[in-house]
């Protein structure tokens, strides 16, 4: 609210939307950024065990790092509301 109210009356409409759009962009990676940590230790904990199910051993690698990497990022675009990556 603090940024909003010091550009409400002292600039053009548009300086208000170029700052939302920053704003939840911001979000967005501040989101994906708390959340990650949450959401590594949960890949671990379901392949380990989808693994042992299989009888084989829970390993981390790249491809997983890449898809946890993305899920993350759209998580923060989605629960921000924030339509594009930065």
């Amino acid at each position: 609210m603090r940024g909003v109210e010091a550009i409400v009356g002292k600039r053009a409409e548009t300086d208000l939307g170029g700052w939302l759009n920053d704003f939840y962009r911001q979000h967005a990676e501040f989101t994906a950024e708390q959340v990650r940590p949450a959401m590594t230790a949960l890949a671990e904990a379901v392949g380990s065990e989808a693994m042992r199910e299989v009888g084989r051993e829970w390993e981390w690698n790249e491809d997983i790092e890449r898809w946890l990497a993305d899920y993350v990022e759209t998580f923060g675009r989605r629960y921000s509301g924030c339509k594009s990556p930065s």
